[in-house]
């Protein structure tokens, strides 16, 4: 039997032919028992869970380019039964069953070939089993994963116990959906929805430039990491209690603090970011296994420099608003909005936001003691996603996924440690402007201040006994002192002066720093480059301290300028006041004078 596709198989489909045989969209559980198991039960539920769910027994092809779902009358999806070599200890036997699942979980599928779901019984000992379970995401998501592991554990109880399993009827398969669904997406429905996503979506950036490891490449890989991170409970709870009072959803809430963190890495005040959402928007579609998963697109924006709370209002009110508008399915706003296409990143979106559990459903079986086994892909489908599981009184798990292929684990690792800091700051003081909460720590600021200092020191050149040994020239030679290049002439040292004033940090500012490294952003500059107005009266441009962010380049750009003052305005001041009324007369003469003299070469010039 033919069905057509529902939109996310659509998708899907789509990125099996850019990129085929990649296990990206792998959906791989391991579960460890522990216990007597019925082998052949286990089997036996299996098959009626084949049975019951057509899903289970469908492929994905195409005809004439298009993309149908073929489901099979019928179909088995045997148990791969793997025994361990001989000789092994227990911990070895341990480590080799999860280096084989984890070759399972990323043993990429064929869309064309049923069934899209594979399972192993991987023996360790006995009575004790790694039972592995991997579908695609084109027949199952998060909900369906749950729903069939919780019939499959009730089948399997129903046939050790002998007696029928019983479990709620099917009203309808994934197939009648997918007719269902593209039937909806036509006429004035449709109509509706593009209209509300073409005026919230106009203008918008189309990439998110965050600052990456490697230049990003043509072609975006798959490769993948992970990240976790922990937000501890004490902090969670205040959250909460900040998220209460903006009548806003701990969802809103971490999402507020994954677009603070966007913002500030990215130095955009506009940006477009993806979340999950799911259509089983009828009771008839609880049961049914398959993916309901849509892409939904918001637009964030930190406009105006909002404080904390005011952005928690903006990311409320808009996710609200696209909530309302949620039926659109990703593929056809993309369809419809026709943006820039490149092999180089994802079309709208390249970096996504999902809240909810992260603990994976668990097999029920009688008499056997069950844990989870972390299966890893290795893979990315995005820039970056980054999951918060936040539970009442509990600390709040934040998890990324990463593409390998622009960021290295030590920047992901930053990034949530940026995130965790920043959302605890503004748990304490909500109304405090985004661009100014802190997202290091004072110890990990004046840590890395030692680091970068460090790292400006010249390698040693202890073979060479005239260069270890020879005196430095005190007239052009850089004066170190605990690895930290210090100012070479008044103007450097009111410059790293300044910056260590807006960094609030007590440790030394070296000239070779870089002043964003140490932890300034966008509006720190700002402040900086006023401060450089009061002081020298040059009105230094912001790009400038972006161009060279250093103490020792900019020195040398604002001493050049025509209309810098050699001495501080407060050293100008006291110069001042040392005139009498007479001396000042007279400088105001001199000065007028000098102005009228400038003029008239200028007239001169220009006639």
């Amino acid at each position: 039997m033919r069905f057509p596709v529902s939109f996310a198989q659509q998708r899907l489909w789509f990125l099996e032919q850019l990129a085929p045989a990649e296990p990206t969209y792998n959906m791989p559980y391991g579960f460890w028992l522990e216990g007597p198991l019925d082998a052949h039960a286990l089997q036996r539920a299996v098959d009626a869970m084949v049975a019951r769910h057509a899903v289970l027994r469908t492929s994905i092809v195409a005809f004439d380019g298009v993309p149908e779902q073929v489901v099979a009358d019928t179909g088995t999806v045997s148990i791969e039964h793997i025994e361990l070599p001989p000789g092994l200890d227990e911990g070895e036997r341990t480590l080799k069953a999860g280096s084989i699942a984890g070759e399972l979980a990323r043993q990429p599928f064929d869309l064309a070939t049923a069934p899209l779901i594979r399972m192993a019984l991987i023996v360790a000992g006995p009575d004790r089993h790694l039972f592995v379970l991997v579908t695609h995401h084109s027949i199952s998501d998060g909900s369906s994963m749950k729903i069939l592991i919780d019939e499959l554990s009730a089948v399997y109880r129903a046939e050790t116990a002998g007696v029928p399993a019983s479990l709620p009827p099917l009203l309808m398969e994934y197939g009648d959906y997918a007719v269902w669904q593209q039937d909806r997406m036509r006429g004035e429905e449709l109509d509706r929805q593009l209209s509300y996503w073409r005026e919230q979506l106009r203008g918008a950036p189309q990439v998110l430039t965050l600052p990456t490891d490697r230049p990003r490449p043509t072609r975006q890989s798959t490769r993948g990491g992970v990240a976790t991170i922990y937000v501890d409970a004490a902090t969670t709870q205040r959250l909460a209690a900040v998220a209460h009072g903006a009548n806003a959803t701990m969802f809103m809430m971490f999402l507020t603090g994954f677009v603070a963190t966007l913002s500030r890495y990215a130095r955009q005040a506009d940006m477009l970011l993806g979340t999950q959402v799911t259509d089983r928007t009828h009771t008839e579609l609880d049961p049914i296994i398959g993916v309901f998963t849509n892409i939904l697109t918001l637009r964030m924006s930190l406009a105006d420099d909002p404080t904390f709370a005011e952005l928690l209002g903006r990311v409320r009110d808009t996710t609200v608003d696209g909530l309302a508008h949620e039926q659109l399915p990703f593929e056809k706003l993309v369809e419809e909005l026709a943006p820039d296409r490149t092999l180089a990143h994802t079309p709208l979106i390249q970096v996504q936001f999902v809240y909810g559990s992260l603990t994976p459903p668990t097999l029920d079986l009688p008499g056997i003691t069950t844990r989870s086994q972390a299966l890893l892909t290795s893979t990315a489908k995005l820039d970056l996603t980054v999951y918060a599981d936040a539970r009442e009184g509990q600390a709040t798990r934040l998890s990324m996924e990463y593409n390998t292929g622009l960021f290295d684990a030590a920047w992901a690792d930053r990034f949530l440690g940026c995130m965790a800091t920043l959302l605890e700051h503004a748990a304490d003081a909500p109304d405090t402007p985004v661009a100014d909460l802190p997202m290091l720590s004072a110890a990990q600021r004046d840590e890395l201040i030692i680091e970068r200092n460090r790292q400006a020191l010249p390698a040693d050149n202890a073979g060479d006994a005239d260069d270890a040994h020879s005196a430095p020239d005190d007239t052009d030679a850089d004066v170190r002192t605990a690895g930290r290049v210090e100012p070479r002439n008044p103007v450097e040292a009111t410059l790293a002066q300044i910056w260590g004033d807006l960094l609030d940090t007590q440790a030394p500012v070296g000239v070779h720093d870089n002043l964003f490294a140490l932890g300034g952003h966008s509006l720190t500059a700002t402040r900086f480059v006023a401060r450089v107005g009061d002081t020298y009266g040059v009105e230094l441009p912001v790009h400038q301290v972006f161009a060279g962010p250093t103490v020792a380049e900019l020195a040398e750009v604002i001493a050049a300028y025509p209309d810098f003052r050699g001495t501080t305005g407060s050293s100008r001041h006291a110069e001042l006041d040392a005139l009498n009324d007479e001396n000042l007369d007279e400088l105001l003469r001199a000065a007028l004078a000098e102005r009228n003299r400038r003029r008239a070469i200028a007239e001169g010039s220009d006639s």
